[in-house]
C-alpha cells in the first residue's frame, strides 16, 4: 500500500510539473523588513505556483517565514513576472523600551504573524540570476501589543537552478 501511495504521489506531482517557469529552484539573499537579512529558498511547484522559505535575522530579532505564491507572466518583457503571495512567520525578538516613569525596560519573546504581498521578479536569460522586489501588509498575532510590524518589504537576489 505504501509503494502504491508513493507511486501515485510521485506521478501526480510530476504531472503538474512544467518547464514554462524561468527556473525550478533558486537560492539567495533577501534584504528588507521585518528581518533585515534573510537566506531564501524558492521552489516552483508547477508553472505558476511556488513556495518560498526565508530564514534571517535583524536588529535584536530572528525569524523564519514560509510563503506560497502565484506568478503571472508579463508578456512584453521576457523573464519578467509579477506575483501575489501569502506567508506565515515566527521568530524571537529582544527590545529595550523607554517608559517615562520606569526608565528603560528590557523585554523579549516569541512572535508570530502573517502577511499578504505582491511583487515583481526578473530572471536573466543569459546568467543564472533572479532579482525580485515585493511588499505588502503584515499582521502580527503574538505579541499583539509590543512592537507590531505592519509591513513586509524586501529586495531579493537569487542564484537560479534550472
Amino acid at each position: 500500500m505504501k509503494k502504491l501511495f508513493f507511486t501515485f504521489f510521485t506521478l501526480t506531482a510530476l504531472s503538474f510539473t512544467s518547464w514554462a517557469q524561468p527556473y525550478k529552484t533558486a537560492l539567495g539573499v533577501r534584504v528588507g523588513y521585518p528581518n533585515q537579512v534573510n537566506f531564501t529558498l524558492k521552489h516552483y511547484l508547477g508553472t505558476n505556483w511556488a513556495l518560498e522559505f526565508n530564514a534571517g535575522a535583524g536588529y535584536r530579532s530572528a525569524g523564519v517565514d514560509l510563503g506560497f505564491m502565484y506568478h503571472f507572466d508579463i508578456k512584453k518583457v521576457e523573464g519578467l513576472r509579477w506575483y501575489l503571495g501569502a506567508a506565515v512567520d515566527a521568530g524571537t525578538y529582544y527590545r529595550k523600551r523607554y517608559h517615562p516613569v520606569h526608565g528603560y525596560a528590557k523585554h523579549g519573546g516569541f512572535y508570530t504573524g502573517t502577511s499578504i504581498y505582491g511583487g515583481v521578479e526578473y530572471t536573466f536569460s543569459n546568467i543564472p540570476l533572479n532579482l525580485a522586489f515585493d511588499a505588502g501588509p503584515r499582521l502580527q498575532f503574538v505579541p499583539w501589543d509590543h512592537y507590531p510590524d505592519y509591513a513586509r518589504v524586501g529586495l531579493t537576489a537569487r542564484y537560479t537552478i534550472k
